[in-house]
């Protein structure tokens, strides 16, 4: 599950040491070094293809698709 967390949390997390203007700042040079490229690859990501590939009843994929999700 996904938390939000506004900037102006994260500067009071920071014990004030910086501005919502700084902390946003700094982002978007993250963001400008990382070329805006955020998506990771995890393992759930290949749970489709590997499933799709094992010789399963049609009937149990979803119950192994959620299992393979916790």
């Amino acid at each position: 599950e996904n938390y939000h967390i506004s900037a102006e949390q994260l500067v009071m997390y920071t014990d004030s040491s910086i501005s919502v203007s700084e902390l946003r700042e700094m982002e978007s040079t993250v963001l400008h070094v990382l070329k805006w490229d955020l998506s990771a690859i995890t393992p759930n990501d290949f749970v489709a293809h590997i499933v799709h590939r094992l010789p399963l009843d049609p009937a149990s994929v979803p119950n192994v698709k959620k299992h393979a999700q916790t």
